[in-house]
């Protein structure tokens, strides 16, 4: 979600589900899914000659996503971590280390998180991957004691400040300022609407984000809530368009994505003026059905565009996501994918014989300006009040005549600083 904009497609699928199915405690953990899985990848002759090495011990890295009745980020996040561990292991592994991937539904409960944690740290993680709102407080203290680093997604403080966390991600924040100066460079934006979930968090987040960019290269800006209780969209899109804005900001993925656009545009601001989420930015679940009504709308993404199928990285993603259930066109699988390939370069770097929790660590904390597959590569030192951000752009795209494709004008090739 990935990939990031995890809170927000939570939120956005309660539209549907009204009560998020308490996953319960470590007893109760196999019903809510969240025992611990293994995803081994195989292969065993490398593609540059490298070969696995069976009497070395395997390289863990831990999956902790969330699987519940509203939302599955498990399932995706497994889908691209398989195949960047298979990608790994044809290579050769980590110098002839098999990658393996623990995953742990960790159930959108801290119960299940905590327990999610334990479980997984116990199989000697080198990291761990994935997104859990509930990471943050619940599993990460849980790692950093031990000295394992993290990659969750990035939603609270604690994600962006924690010295254990790295985000190779920019998070919901990040992405509503990147989209807010994105539209800074507009001259044809003077009106700009929010259009988000009514809850305690959109109302100091929203604000908090999106507000100072536009207030400082002079574009107004109003915020509208919409209840996530679900039912009709239509007064609350009526409202944030009584002041006929230029550009309206949304949240909200899957078929809320579709609903909020076809709302909007019965409002009389066609998808063309909409900017959406990371979470809305999937073929599948929002492209598909939504049709001729999606045609020409923006979103921000926290990896690069899927769509970009000539970019090297993109092409070698698509390949590797060959076979699997799960639509490569998704920035869940894709940010999955990416956090797998951070630590395969981090093992290049430093050096496959020295590559352990603390080597990792201590690269991730220092580097700069190293290439990472599907992103602008790792930044250090982060941005101020986001210092364990170490990817801190977001890349606007739009949806045009059935293709994916970035916008370029008025960004770095696509990119924006989130920051």
């Amino acid at each position: 979600m990935r990939r990031t904009q995890v809170i927000a497609a939570l939120v956005a699928a309660l539209t549907s589900v009204s009560v998020l199915t308490a996953c319960g405690d470590d007893d109760t953990e196999e019903a809510a899914g969240g025992a611990a899985a293994t995803t081994t990848a195989t292969g065993s002759q490398g593609e540059s000659g490298g070969a696995i090495d069976d009497s070395k011990e395997p390289i863990v890295v831990a999956l902790n996503a969330l699987k519940v009745q509203a939302v599955d980020l498990l399932t995706p996040y497994e889908a691209g971590a398989e195949a960047a561990a298979n990608k790994i292991n044809a290579a050769g592994g980590f110098g002839g280390r098999k990658v393996v991937v623990e995953s742990c539904n960790t159930g959108y409960q801290p119960a299940t998180t905590v327990t999610c944690a334990r479980k997984t740290l116990a199989k000697k993680p080198v990291a761990t991957i994935g997104c859990e709102p509930t990471w943050p407080n619940a599993g990460l203290p849980i790692y950093a004691k031990a000295k394992v680093p993290s990659f969750n997604c990035i939603n609270v403080p604690e994600d962006y400040e924690n010295p254990m966390n790295f985000g190779m991600t920019q998070g919901q924040a990040g992405d509503q300022r990147a989209v807010a100066r994105y539209l800074c460079t507009r001259d044809d934006v003077k009106k700009v609407a929010v259009f988000t979930q009514d809850i305690p968090f959109q109302h100091e987040a929203a604000p908090a984000s999106i507000g100072p960019p536009l207030k400082e290269c002079g574009k107004s800006v109003t915020y509208t809530y919409y209840p996530i209780t679900g039912g009709d969209l239509a007064p609350a899109a009526a409202k944030a368009v009584k002041g006929d804005p230029d550009f309206v900001i949304t949240l909200g993925g899957g078929p809320l994505a579709v609903q909020i656009y076809k709302a909007l545009g019965q409002a009389g601001i066609p998808a063309d003026r909409v900017f959406a989420s990371g979470n809305a930015v999937a073929y599948e679940s929002v492209f598909k059905p939504g049709g001729a009504a999606l045609d020409g709308a923006y979103g921000v993404v926290e990896v690069m565009s899927w769509g970009e199928t000539s970019d090297p990285d993109v092409a070698e993603y698509m390949e590797a996501m060959e076979g699997s259930s799960v639509d490569a066109r998704d920035a869940n699988p894709q940010t999955a994918y990416m956090q797998m390939m951070t630590l395969y370069t981090a093992a290049k770097e430093v050096g496959f014989d020295k590559f352990d929790s603390a080597s990792l660590t201590e690269f991730m904390s220092t580097a700069n300006d190293v290439a990472v597959p599907l992103t602008p590569g790792i930044r250090n030192p982060g941005p101020k009040g986001a210092p364990q951000v170490k990817q801190p752009y977001a890349q606007i795209v739009q949806w045009k005549d059935g293709k994916l494709n970035i916008v370029r004008e008025g960004t770095e090739d696509g990119w924006v600083m989130a920051f």
